[in-house]
């Protein structure tokens, strides 16, 4: 793999990453920003209150970051709410939970979760057999924002889906 190409630049909207958000409208603002919005009951959209595309005239939605260092990520999505890569790509999650991307088959999520923790800076012999032997690290609870496990993952799904389309 090769960490030669530019991460594309375009904004995923917030109905892609969480089907389930249905926001209310905080504090209008005039165009071209989006109004300030928050779905009641979810901590998830709440990152996008504070960062919003809006101000370069895009949609409401999330950048898509790298990939890079997972394997030492101990929770995922921008609240902290999935423990494992695994639990991330299952559907058990549910339809409109956030960031609905799955695989189904258990054996294709492991493959997946196997490449997703592989990513990283250094050396890939040293790092893969690293993660090959050193247990993931646990979950610890927070109420702060993490790094954006969830558009990490949208980067990792829309580059299959590149690399499929291109092979």
């Amino acid at each position: 793999m090769s960490n030669d190409p530019l991460v594309p630049g375009f904004i995923v909207p917030m109905k892609t990453i969480f089907p389930g958000d249905s926001p209310v409208v905080l504090a209008p603002r005039m165009p071209p920003l989006n109004s300030v919005v928050d779905t009641p009951g979810s901590i998830f959209d709440d990152k996008m209150i504070v960062v919003n595309a809006s101000l370069r005239g895009e949609e409401c939605g999330t950048a898509l970051p790298l990939l890079l260092d997972l394997a030492r990520k101990p929770v995922f999505l921008h609240d902290n709410s999935v423990s494992t890569l695994d639990n991330l790509l299952n559907p058990a999650r549910g339809a409109t939970a956030p960031h609905p991307f799955y695989l189904s088959d258990a054996a294709q999520r492991t493959d997946m979760v196997e490449f997703l923790r592989s990513l990283d800076t250094g050396d890939a012999n040293q790092k893969r057999q690293a993660a090959l032997t050193t247990p993931p690290p646990q979950p610890q609870p927070s109420r702060g924002f993490a790094l954006g496990g969830l558009v990490i993952f949208c980067l990792g799904m829309v580059g299959l889906k590149l690399k499929r389309t291109i092979s």
